[in-house]
């Protein structure tokens, strides 16, 4: 399958944000210095599916046997600020296993190289497996991620790290699924090569769907992440105390498919999210709105 999405941004704050690690990591003040910008994006992709022709026999169940591979390139770049321009290029492979009606896992390993403005940024090697059990009407995921962090740039030196993150999602359906709900915990921890990029701490989320119109659904979703840094930078003379930053996000959104006439086959996806970072270093503190409007389509 190929796939392709176009679309328009707005960034209320496109030079900081939306993750705390990286405003962190950067010394950004995104109170003091927040621009805001209109950007284009794309994102181009191939994906390739091998399923066996014969079921596997694991336990005593009869399962099938995947093997799911994706390269897909992302490019954001703004009207004005091209400064932070950012393009990401993805490749991942791995193998998958389902039982239908019963369960499916999956490991995926990728690889992530970012560029941000005109210079690469930093390169993400990650696994991660995961498995999902139905319940009826319900669905209950259990992931593992690791991951190793490696920065480019030569204010990001002590960033590289290594990255895990293990998380537990409930999900269900009512209504013969046309409304759906989620709600998931993850923690995590980072450890980096100097103790004050080094961090821990958890992560919440809720969200919902709902289908409104014909070939059409609304969205929302609320996370919150907390995030506590193990040590004082003292190259930051505004460092007093261990940071400690709230990070909550509100996104809404809805779908559309086209099903006749010119767009036949495409799909056009609407959204709002706003970024809200409460730190105990008051520098830290930043609001970030987003707005968005992408079409996409999946070609077979």
């Amino acid at each position: 399958e190929h796939s392709l999405s176009v679309g328009l941004m707005h960034d209320s704050n496109v030079n900081a944000g939306p993750s705390s690690a990286i405003a962190q990591a950067t010394n950004l003040s995104p109170s003091d210095a927040a621009r805001a910008d209109t950007a284009a994006t794309l994102s181009a992709g191939i994906s390739h599916t091998y399923q066996s022709p014969t079921p596997v026999k694991i336990g005593e169940s009869a399962a099938r046997f995947l093997w799911q591979s994706r390269a897909n390139f992302y490019a954001k770049e703004n009207f004005s600020e091209h400064a932070s321009n950012l393009e990401v290029i993805t490749l991942s492979t791995g193998p998958a296993w389902f039982v239908l009606n019963k369960w499916r896992a999956n490991v995926n390993i990728s690889l992530d190289h970012y560029q941000y403005g005109s210079a690469p940024l930093a390169r993400y090697a990650s696994i991660l497996p995961s498995v999902t059990w139905q319940l009826g009407n319900s669905e209950l995921t259990w992931d593992l991620l690791a991951q190793k962090r490696e920065f480019a740039r030569s204010g990001d030196i002590g960033k590289d790290s290594h990255y895990t993150a293990m998380g537990a999602y409930l999900g269900h359906v009512y209504h013969d699924t046309k409304i759906a709900a989620q709600a998931g915990i993850r923690v995590f921890h980072e450890a980096a090569d100097r103790n004050y990029y080094s961090n821990d701490g958890t992560e919440f989320f809720v969200g919902a769907s709902a289908i409104t119109w014909e070939n059409g659904s609304v969205y929302g979703r609320y996370v919150q992440r907390d995030t506590k840094w193990d040590a004082l930078n003292l190259n930051v003379p505004l460092l007093t105390q261990n940071q400690k930053d709230t990070l909550k996000t509100y996104e809404l959104g809805f779908h559309h498919d086209f099903k006749e006439a010119t767009l036949k086959d495409w799909r056009i996806t609407g959204s709002y999210t706003a970024y809200q970072n409460d730190s105990n270093i008051s520098y830290y503190n930043y609001d970030r709105d987003m707005t968005s409007l992408t079409l996409s389509r999946t070609f077979d």
